[in-house]
């Protein structure tokens, strides 16, 4: 099988958009990520081909007899060198490859190579298949455990390209899905609901499965010029980073985008958020703010119910000893649950109706009032 045209694998979309981005980039690292067959190799080569200039040399590297086979016939300016798998013998290859100008491409990348190959991707594009399942900076972990450091990972890499593959959609017995509110809730939290859900059906044309080959679900990340000195700063101090959209294509809203676009069907969809770990994780942690934004709003609609009932301000501070912040921006109360001290009441408001309860408040045995500014206020200014 020749090498497929990155275009016939995506023809349009974010992830055309994203190669685009990444080809105006300078020279780097760029690595294909993914579990074995999960097309890694295939994109990673697809990449090459696009990156590469017409008639440009381009050398293979592996230390695997026949890894490229399934791809050859190799284009005429293509070289496929196999490497002994030991670091000396890597390093020599790796020199070897720089100093004939060719874009180098290995796989797959391993501990004995990745030195050589993260040193020879500060001057030229190196595209290397990294078997892992992390994505995009989580990558950086892998290779620190072959020798690469954080500031290396992020000097020298442009691209993360993290996929896996998932049944396409048959087109020929596609029907609209049914699917009920709470499991459009648990699948697309934090987004609105797909305008068009598919189902698989199963037909003859595709041996009643209902799907018909693959597609991948990927998760781009870009590492640019401007965004590489924050990006080095989290990954050596430990920290996670929100990239920004144009740099980072998230798994999980490219697997909606799929859905969306009657790509994938529900099962498939379905299933990839059950059982795999990336999709599984972003997903839950949309849940949990989900969550607990729906909680946040009941607890503003019921402090906004109480903001000018003095009666009910003076039983908090009579009853439960509980803290209160008001934020004269939004007219909000917050209550700190304060039951095991004796908490300040902390008013941060000008209202003339807060400040007729003070008397109130003060002559309470318990609860005691702290004005902002004061040194031994507990509590402070919050919305």
């Amino acid at each position: 099988m020749p090498i497929i045209p990155f275009t016939d694998l995506h023809p349009n979309g974010t992830l055309k958009d994203a190669a685009d981005r990444l080809a105006s980039l300078a020279p780097g690292l760029v690595l294909t990520a993914g579990q074995s067959v999960s097309g890694k190799v295939t994109l990673l080569l697809a990449l090459t081909s696009r990156m590469a200039a017409q008639a440009h040399p381009v050398v293979l590297l592996t230390d695997q007899l026949d890894h490229f086979e399934p791809f050859r016939p190799l284009p005429a300016n293509w070289t496929e060198v196999h490497v002994q798998p030991n670091a000396t013998a890597w390093q020599r290859a790796v020199h070897a490859a720089t100093a004939d100008d060719a874009l180098i491409v290995v796989s797959p990348l391993n501990r004995a190579n990745a030195p050589a190959v993260v040193s020879a991707a500060r001057s030229r594009w190196v595209f290397a298949a990294l078997d892992t399942l992390l994505a995009g900076l989580d990558a950086s972990y892998p290779l620190r455990e072959m020798g690469v450091g954080y500031d290396a990972f992020a000097e020298s890499v442009r691209c993360v390209w993290s996929q896996s593959l998932v049944p396409a959609l048959c087109g020929h017995c596609a029907a609209n899905a049914e699917i009920s509110r709470a499991e459009i809730e648990l699948l697309f939290p934090a987004s609105a609901k797909p305008l068009s859900i598919k189902q698989e059906a199963g037909c003859a044309e595709c041996d009643g499965r209902g799907t018909k080959g693959h597609v991948s679900i990927a998760d781009v990340t870009l590492v640019t010029d401007d965004a590489r000195p924050v990006i080095k700063g989290a990954l050596v101090q430990g920290v996670n980073l929100a990239l920004d959209p144009a740099q980072h294509i998230a798994a999980l809203d490219q697997a909606r985008e799929l859905v969306e676009q009657g790509v994938i069907g529900l099962d498939t969809y379905r299933s990839a958020i059950q059982r795999n770990p990336l999709l599984r994780t972003r997903n839950a942690l949309a849940l949990v703010k989900v969550q607990a934004e729906k909680l946040n709003d009941v607890f503003d609609t019921l402090v906004a119910s109480l903001w000018l009932d003095i009666g009910v301000l003076t039983a908090v501070a009579d009853r439960t000893a509980a803290g209160i912040v008001v934020a004269e921006e939004d007219r909000r109360i917050h209550f700190a649950n304060a039951r095991a001290r004796q908490a300040p009441i902390l008013s941060a408001a000008a209202d003339p109706d807060l400040r007729l309860a003070r008397p109130a408040l003060l002559a309470k045995p318990g609860p005691r009032l702290r004005q902002p500014g004061d040194r031994d206020a507990n509590v402070g200014v919050g919305r």
